[in-house]
């Protein structure tokens, strides 16, 4: 694979390569991995989470290990996906992948904890991790070349040892993009991480990737968010919190040129004209019906906005 690295670190010390071969493989990997495809679908959104247990008693004891939750949700062709565990206040995780906003561009949530909890003569510790992932196609109209720039921002907060990590970004996939083979056409990529340094800590990941489009193009943006937490890392209770979302947003090129194969959920859509309209009759009828000497009798209309 040749990429171009738009790295933007913010701090750890994981090695880079390794990071973004995790993030950009594991997840083509465990998308593809979904069955069955369908058929040249390749967009949708996906959410995974883990978490485990550690009893620590003595170095001759035989110390189990206990999973306790692995869910998935999602799959090529979904446009939102979920997945969410806790036990009390020992372990815990939670992510969400949708498409929002008028491009449908990928929005991600992922948070994860784990605890130290002492009951002689044992000590548990905790580890969980959440996946929050996305894949957009768009198809480009335009009769010329043009030149487009996307970004992401990521928030959040971290706490605990140098294993636990807030890590996300995107990558941009040319047409022929196919989670099936091993070469990818890579129109450009950028993600970032922070690792836990033993205080609670802001997070904020960023960057950008600019590509070129040429008449009859397609193209695939393809962002993922993990938050990984380990009790055993420093003897630390951990959080991280990437809740406040991996957001994405065009700020160059002529985006009215771009159609999404995936929409956002009608959950956060605006409310249709037709509804609008049809309030508004409700209520003239409401008008008419309660004019001086009638009889009026009362309707009631339950209209939720988003």
């Amino acid at each position: 694979m040749f990429f171009k690295n738009n790295e933007k670190r913010v701090g750890g010390t994981v090695n880079s390569n390794r990071l973004y071969g995790v993030l950009l493989f594991g997840f083509i990997g465990s998308i593809a991995g979904i069955s069955p495809l369908k058929g040249a679908t390749f967009w949708g959104a996906t959410a995974d989470g883990r978490a485990r247990q550690f009893e620590i008693t003595c170095s001759t004891c035989p110390n189990p290990v206990t999973d306790l939750s692995n869910l998935h949700d999602g799959a090529f062709g979904n446009n939102t996906a979920e997945v969410e565990f806790s036990r009390s206040t020992e372990v815990s995780y939670f992510a969400n992948a949708i498409f929002n906003g008028p491009k449908s561009l990928p929005t991600l949530h992922a948070s994860a904890s784990a605890d130290v909890v002492v009951v002689a003569p044992s000590t548990f510790f905790f580890d969980s991790t959440a996946d929050a992932r996305a894949t957009q196609l768009y198809t480009y109209s335009g009769k010329t070349s043009n030149t487009y720039t996307l970004e992401y921002h990521a928030d959040g907060s971290l706490d605990g040892g140098p294993l636990s990590e807030i890590a996300g970004g995107f990558t941009v996939f040319g047409s022929g993009f196919n989670p099936n083979q091993e070469i990818q056409p890579v129109l450009g990529f950028t993600f970032d991480h922070l690792n836990g340094n033993g205080t609670e800590r802001p997070v904020h990941l960023t960057g950008d990737v600019t590509f070129t489009l040429n008449p009859g193009d397609s193209f695939f943006v393809q962002a993922t968010l993990e938050a990984i937490v380990d009790s055993r890392s420093a003897d630390l209770p951990a959080t991280a919190d990437a809740l406040h979302t991996l957001d994405m947003q065009f700020t160059q090129g002529d985006t009215s040129l771009l159609t999404p194969a995936a929409v956002a959920p009608i959950s956060d859509a605006p409310e249709p004209v037709s509804t609008v309209l049809l309030g508004i009759g409700l209520a003239g009828v409401g008008l008419v019906a309660r004019r001086p000497g009638g009889t009026a009798r009362k309707r009631g209309t339950d209209t939720k906005n988003h």
